[in-house]
């Protein structure tokens, strides 16, 4: 049993370190972005320790499938506009939200031929 203790020690070292995994930390926030109507736009974000993502609209209204580092949105419409936050979560459950980005839409000019 003495030569056991040691090994038994390490282990449950080794298991404390492993479940405080580190928070996740955004290290580079999604930018505000102006487009023209009926255009594409795009918001990413950069994290580290980050195992999902998601993103939300106006703060509340969550995305559905918009899971990933970068939100793309195609055909912008005026409903569209406004603020869109994402909330980075580790994979032991711990959470941090990106600062608001902005989309502006201006409408576009239409040229008839």
């Amino acid at each position: 049993m003495k030569r056991l203790f040691p090994v038994l020690v390490a282990v449950c070292q080794l298991a404390s370190l492993g479940a405080r995994a580190a928070a996740p930390v955004i290290l580079s926030e999604p930018q505000s972005v102006t487009v023209n109507n009926a255009s594409a736009a795009a918001f990413t974000v950069v994290a580290t320790n980050g195992a999902s993502y998601q993103w939300y609209f106006q703060g509340v209204t969550n995305l559905p499938g918009a899971t990933n580092a970068t939100l793309s949105l195609d055909d912008v419409s005026s409903n569209q506009a406004g603020s869109y936050t994402v909330v980075v979560t580790s994979s032991n459950n711990i959470s941090t939200n990106s600062t608001p980005a902005v989309l502006t839409i201006v409408p576009g000019t239409v040229i008839q031929w």
